[in-house]
C-alpha cells in the first residue's frame, strides 16, 4: 500500500478524521535541574505509511497541503498542552517559508493561544535551517510580527545549512538548536567541541540561549556540561512520547577528575546556588522565610529565570520592625523592598570582577556583602564578595611564591 493509493488512507483524510497525534520531547536545562519545556512532534497512525513526520510533510509537499498540516500540528499540540496540563515551553515546528505564503492564513497562532487561554510567552516559534529560505526580509518581517506578539523564537538545526548564521543574525532568535550531526560522539572529536564552543560563544554575544540536541549517550552530554551548555535535549533525556514528562529526569553525570589543584579563573567556580524568590512573591513570604533561616543574608529576585533585583536581610527586617510600615509593605511584591543587584557574566575574571566591585558607586557596603552570577543572561548562581577577596588573595600569593622559587 502506498501513501495515497486509498482515499481512507490519504493525508487529507487523516487530517480530517484528525488522526494524526502530537508526542512531545522534553528540553531539559540540566545545571538547574528542571524542565525548561517540550518540543511538540507529529505522528500518523501507528504502522501507517504516514506514521512519521518526514513521510507526512513529503506527502503534504506534493498534495499542496502544506499549510493544512503545519496548522493542524499547531492546533493539535496547543490542545494537548492545555489538556495534559502541561507547563514550561512549548516548541512548535514551522516551515519558515509558509510564515510569508500568502496563502496561508494569518493570525492562526495567537488565536488559537488566546482560545485555549496559553500564554504567547510559553509558546516557541521553531524555524528550521533545513528549509532554504526563499525572502529573508520578509521572514525578519514575519518573526518580529511573532514576537510582538510575544511568542519566542527558535532555530533549529543550526549547522545544516549555509544560511544559518545569517538567519541568527538577522532574526535574533531566543535560542538556537545546534543539530544532531555535531553533538554525536563531541566527546571524542576535537572540531565538533570547536565547532560548539564557537556557536556558544556567539550565542552570548548575540544573547541567545543554546540547547544542544540529538544528545544519546552520557559521555556526550558529561561533554557538554563541562563545555557550559545545560540546555539539553534528546534520547538519553527522553524519547518523544504522547505523555510529556512532568519533572526533569535524574541525572547521574560523572565528573572527570581535574588534571591539577588550581585556583579559580572566573567567577563561576565562586557560585552557589543560593536561596532565590520570585518578582511575584509578598515581603511577608521572604519575612517568613527569613525568620526560619537566620543564615539567609541576600536573596536574588527572579522574574522566570532572570535576576532582576537583590533583598537584603537588613532591609526587609528593618521594614518589618515597624507595625506600621509592615502592614503596609506585608502584601506587597518583593520589587517594593529590592536593590539593583551587581551581576557578572559567568565568565568573568577574578580580577575584573574585583574592579567591577571596587567601581560600583554604591555607598552601602552591606549591598555588596553578595553578587548574582548569570549564564547566557539567566541566574546561575551567587557569590560573597569575601570569596571573591580571598580567592584573588591567594591567587597573588601564589604568584608571589612562583616567582620566588624561579628567582
Amino acid at each position: 500500500m502506498t501513501t495515497s493509493s486509498s482515499v481512507h488512507d490519504s493525508l487529507i483524510t487523516l487530517l480530517d478524521q484528525q488522526r494524526l497525534q502530537p508526542v512531545f520531547q522534553p528540553i531539559v536545562d540540566t545545571h538547574q535541574h528542571r524542565l525548561l519545556g517540550h518540543e511538540s512532534l507529529i505522528r500518523g497512525p501507528a504502522a501507517h505509511p504516514l506514521e512519521f513526520p518526514v513521510a507526512l510533510f513529503d506527502e503534504a509537499k506534493q498534495a499542496g497541503l502544506l499549510s493544512e498540516l503545519d496548522l493542524s500540528c499547531r492546533q493539535l499540540a496547543m490542545q494537548a498542552y492545555c489538556q495534559l496540563q502541561m507547563s514550561g515551553l512549548l516548541f512548535i515546528n514551522v516551515d519558515p517559508n509558509l510564515l510569508l505564503d500568502k496563502q496561508h492564513p494569518k493570525g492562526c497562532t495567537q488565536r488559537m493561544a488566546q482560545t485555549l487561554g496559553i500564554p504567547a510567552n510559553n509558546i516557541v516559534i521553531e524555524l528550521s535551517e533545513q528549509y532554504p529560505i526563499l525572502d529573508p526580509a520578509g521572514l525578519k518581517i514575519a518573526v518580529e510580527h511573532y514576537r510582538s506578539l510575544g511568542f519566542l523564537i527558535a532555530i533549529d538545526d543550526l549547522g545544516t545549512g549555509y544560511s544559518g548564521l545569517k538567519l541568527w543574525s538577522e532574526v535574533k532568535p531566543d535560542y538556537v538548536k545546534i543539530d544532531r550531526y555535531f553533538i554525536q560522539e563531541l566527546h571524542q572529536n576535537p572540531i565538533k567541541r570547536e565547532f560548539v564552543q564557537s556557536i556558544v560563544t556567539l550565542a552570548r554575544g548575540l544573547q541567545s540561549q543554546v540547547i544542544a540536541e540529538g544528545i544519546e549517550t552520557e559521555a556526550e552530554l558529561q561533554q557538554l556540561q563541562q563545555m557550559g551548555v545545560y540546555l539539553c535535549q534528546g534520547y538519553y533525556l527522553g524519547r518523544p512520547k504522547p505523555m510529556p514528562l512532568l519533572q526533569a529526569p535524574r541525572l547521574d553525570i560523572k565528573q572527570s577528575p581535574p588534571l591539577a589543584i588550581q585556583q579559580p579563573e572566573n567567577v563561576a567556580a565562586l557560585a552557589h546556588a543560593g536561596v532565590t524568590v520570585d518578582i511575584e512573591d509578598t515581603l511577608q513570604q521572604v519575612f517568613d522565610m527569613l525568620l526560619k533561616n537566620e543564615r539567609l543574608q541576600s536573596l536574588p529576585v527572579l522574574a522566570q529565570q532572570t535576576p532582576v533585583g537583590m533583598l537584603r536581610r537588613v532591609k526587609v527586617m528593618e521594614l518589618f520592625s515597624d507595625a506600621y510600615v509592615r502592614s503596609l509593605y506585608a502584601n506587597k511584591s518583593v520589587r517594593h523592598a529590592m536593590d539593583t543587584p551587581v551581576m557578572m557574566d559567568w565568565q568573568t575574571s577574578l580580577e575584573n570582577a574585583s574592579s567591577l566591585i571596587t567601581l560600583d558607586d554604591t555607598d552601602d557596603a552591606d549591598s555588596l556583602s553578595h553578587f548574582i552570577i548569570t549564564r547566557q543572561g539567566h541566574y546561575d548562581g551567587l557569590a560573597s564578595i569575601h570569596g571573591l577577596l580571598r580567592n584573588i588573595t591567594e591567587q597573588r600569593l601564589q604568584h608571589t611564591h612562583g616567582k620566588q622559587a624561579i628567582g
